[in-house]
């Protein structure tokens, strides 16, 4: 990973706190003949700047998901309890694609963030028996990512009694994702959780932009979509900082430039585009 201008700062500060410090026990150790304090002062270096890198990531960790891991998955609800649109099953990714997702880690954790939205967007429309279907899948990415949700044979049976109650599914999704968040934020997980985030919010936008195509534009509804702006600026900044894929960060970045307009003049045609871009972003992640 690329360092960034604040890792610097932190890394020469650290840096010239260990010179000094090296300096005074390389003093003693002229004096006593010793090798035992050259050897602390160079762990003395590691720790140091092992630390200053590690709250470097841990900031980024905290900045990409602090808004809450399942931010996107709250739009839809949203959505729903305005009445918005209407339900098409079509929009979740095809179960028989969500039970082969193969590939790299990041397909893997774009494919956890996306389903989890799914699941939310069928269990709020009364289709729980549906969403569990995909509850396998979201496990079996869950265990490759090492991503420390705890889908174990408790919580498959609590999921069970739920398919009759989608908001019961939701809530227990929820519970699920909120696991996950600590645990990439407690290992340093930055990749898999900038992946996750990614796509959940890219698959939000993409059924909550079909869904409002077809009605009249309020600044209520406008601002569902608006509030996942800070979240995709953010994400821009850690992709770039990771050299991530630079086809992403140019996608995030076509989003970002519609949310600049969403708060003054905020257009149909600029809903249209925004669906147009995510739904591309669908179709290719998921054929």
């Amino acid at each position: 990973m690329k360092i960034t201008k604040i890792s610097l700062i932190a890394l020469a500060t650290s840096l010239f706190c260990v010179s000094c410090s090296g300096e005074k026990e390389e003093a003693k150790h002229n004096d006593e003949g010793s090798t035992e304090n050259v050897e602390e002062v160079l762990e003395k270096e590691v720790v140091v700047e092992s630390h200053d890198l590690d709250k470097e990531l841990q900031f980024k960790i905290d900045l990409i998901i602090g808004n809450n891991i399942t931010g996107p998955s709250q739009v839809i609800s949203k959505v729903k309890n305005q009445g918005i649109g209407r339900f098409q099953e079509s929009y979740a990714i095809p179960i028989e694609q969500a039970r082969f997702f193969e590939g790299t880690s990041d397909v893997k954790g774009l494919a956890l963030g996306a389903l989890g939205v799914d699941v939310t967007y069928l269990s709020v429309y009364d289709r729980p028996d549906l969403a569990l279907k995909y509850i396998a899948s979201i496990n079996k990415l869950n265990i490759d990512l090492d991503c420390g949700m705890i889908i174990d044979g408790d919580a498959i049976d609590a999921f069970d009694e739920a398919k009759e109650d989608g908001d019961k599914m939701s809530e227990l999704m929820y519970e699920q994702y909120f696991m996950m968040e600590d645990y990439l934020k407690s290992n340093s997980k930055l990749e898999v959780a900038a992946h996750v985030m990614l796509g959940g919010i890219f698959e939000s936008l993409y059924i909550s932009a079909a869904q409002l195509i077809d009605v009249d534009l309020t600044d209520e509804t406008v601002n569902l979509l608006y509030g996942q702006k800070q979240a995709v600026s953010d994400l821009i900044e850690v992709y770039q900082d990771m050299e991530g894929d630079e086809i992403i960060i140019d996608e995030l970045i076509k989003v970002k430039k519609i949310f600049e307009t969403a708060s003054s003049d905020f257009t149909k045609g600029d809903l249209e585009t925004l669906h147009e871009i995510v739904k591309a972003f669908h179709d290719e992640f998921t054929s």
